[in-house]
């Protein structure tokens, strides 16, 4: 599973370019545009170079959606629900969310706005004040305990 986490990663790095939402600030999963890219009829903020345009929830809800439906994107075996989360914590003042992936006790962050890399999370420089796990059939905010 760490090589399609790694693929998707990448791909994500890749094809989203950092910029912060213009107003309101919106959650989008990007995925369909990374799948469709340039199919007539459907509107996606892209960048002159061509990228996608999205921030840290952007890039997050993308690389989730591209993690749970990895096989039929191309990434590699599907990552199973169980093994994935949605981190919100702080970094420099500032609210800031990440994908995560479990594994064996260990939670990989990937898709990380300020850290190209896939690593292990580390409370000391990513303190969360919510967290979800992609296995609940709805959305349910967590606390850490």
């Amino acid at each position: 599973m760490r090589d399609t986490i790694e693929r998707i990663n990448v791909a994500v790095h890749d094809g989203i370019r950092l910029a912060r939402d213009r107003g309101r600030d919106t959650w989008r999963d990007l995925s369909v545009g990374m799948k469709m890219a340039n199919r007539e009829g459907i509107e996606i903020p892209r960048a002159r170079d061509g990228r996608l345009e999205g921030d840290c929830d952007d890039m997050t809800f993308t690389a989730l959606s591209l993690a749970i439906t990895a096989e039929a994107s191309g990434y590699g075996a599907n990552v199973p629900r169980d093994r994935l989360y949605c981190f919100i914590g702080m970094h420099e003042g500032e609210g800031h969310m990440v994908a995560a992936y479990e594994e064996a006790g260990v939670y990989w962050i990937f898709a990380d706005t300020l850290w190209p890399v896939v690593e292990p999370w580390n409370e000391g420089d990513f303190p969360l004040r919510l967290w979800w796990h992609l296995k609940d059939p709805i959305t349910v905010w967590r606390r850490p305990i």
